[in-house]
C-alpha cells in the first residue's frame, strides 16, 4: 500500500470514495468534506493499493497543541483494520512533528470506536445533547450588558472571546468560526462599555434551532452574560415560530448545563464519546 499526501489531482477519486463508502467518520462542524480539505493548515493523507483508493484521513491545523480527527473514510472493499491503522499512524506522526501533544476524536460512528481503542486512544468524556420545547422563558434582572448583532467585521474579536472562554481542544479555529457565522440564523454578541465579552451562534433547521456556540470571557462569567445571550436568541427564534432548540456541551461543563437547565433544556440521551490519544509519550 502507498500512503500519499492529498492533493487536487486526487479529488475525483476522493469524491467517489466519499459518495460510496459506508464507513465514514465526519466530525460535526460547518465544513463539507471536500471544502474542509482545501482549508489552510489542513493535512490529509490517502492510502492506495495500486490504483485503488483504500481510504482517506484529514485533520485541521493544530490549535493550542491539540488537534481533532475531522475525516476518516474507508473503502467498502478494504480491510478496515489495515486501512485505519495505516492512516491513523500517518496522522499521529504528522501531528507529533507539528508539536501536537494530543489528538482528539468525537466518535459519531460506532464502527470507529473499536479501532480507536486498539490504537491506544483513551475515552475522555461525553458530549451531551440537551433539548427544549416550548415558549416559556425565565425572567431576567436588569443587565448592564447590551446584545447586538455580530458581523464578519467582528470575527477577530469573537475568536479572542472564544479562545479566552474555552481551553484546548474545545477552542474554534478562525476558519471554523467564520464559516459558522456565515451560516448562522443568529449571531449576536454581548458588550459592556464597547468591549465584546460574549457571543452566541445559532443555526436554524426549519422548525427547530441549534445553539452551536455560547462563549463568555472568564472575567464576565457568572454575571448573567450567557443568560442574556440565551434569552435573546430564544426570544428571536420564538418570534420566527421556532419552539424547539438543541444544544451540545461537555459532560464536565457543569456551569453551562446549569444555565441550560434553567432555560428549560433537558438531556435527551444523544451523547457522543470523545476519545483522546496523548502523543508526548508515544
Amino acid at each position: 500500500m502507498l500512503l500519499r499526501p492529498y492533493d487536487h489531482l486526487q479529488s475525483e477519486a476522493v469524491q467517489n470514495l466519499l459518495f460510496y463508502a459506508h464507513r465514514q467518520h465526519v466530525h460535526l462542524d460547518w465544513h463539507r468534506p471536500m471544502s474542509f480539505l482545501d482549508l489552510p493548515g489542513t493535512f490529509a493523507f490517502t492510502l492506495w493499493d495500486q490504483d485503488y483508493l483504500s481510504g482517506l484521513i484529514a485533520c485541521p491545523e493544530p490549535l493550542g497543541g491539540t488537534q481533532w480527527l475531522r475525516l476518516l473514510v474507508v473503502n467498502n472493499a478494504a480491510d478496515s483494520v489495515t486501512v485505519v491503522e495505516a492512516l491513523l499512524q500517518a496522522a499521529l506522526d504528522k501531528a507529533l512533528s507539528h508539536g501536537v501533544h494530543a489528538l482528539y476524536c468525537l466518535s459519531v460512528n460506532r464502527w470507529l470506536a473499536g479501532h480507536l481503542s486498539a490504537l491506544r486512544f483513551q475515552y475522555l468524556e461525553d458530549v451531551v445533547t440537551l433539548r427544549r420545547i416550548g415558549d416559556r422563558l425565565p425572567t431576567l434582572p436588569p443587565s448592564p450588558y447590551t446584545v447586538q448583532n455580530a458581523y464578519l467585521e467582528h470575527l477577530t474579536d469573537l475568536v479572542e472571546v472564544d479562545h479566552a472562554a474555552f481551553a484546548p481542544p474545545w477552542q474554534m479555529l478562525r476558519d471554523e468560526l467564520r464559516s459558522a457565522q456565515r451560516q448562522a440564523a443568529s449571531c449576536t454578541m454581548a458588550t459592556l462599555d464597547g468591549q465584546i465579552v460574549g457571543y452566541q451562534i445559532t443555526m436554524r433547521y426549519q422548525k427547530s434551532a441549534h445553539l452551536s456556540r455560547l462563549a463568555v470571557i472568564p472575567a464576565h462569567q457568572g454575571k448573567g452574560v450567557g443568560a442574556l445571550l440565551l434569552h435573546h436568541v430564544i426570544s428571536a427564534m420564538l418570534r420566527r415560530s421556532v419552539r424547539t432548540m438543541t444544544v451540545n456541551t461537555q459532560q464536565s461543563n457543569h456551569q453551562s448545563q446549569r444555565l441550560y437547565l434553567r432555560f428549560g433544556f433537558r438531556h435527551n440521551g444523544y451523547d457522543l464519546p470523545v476519545w483522546q490519544r496523548p502523543l508526548a509519550s508515544s
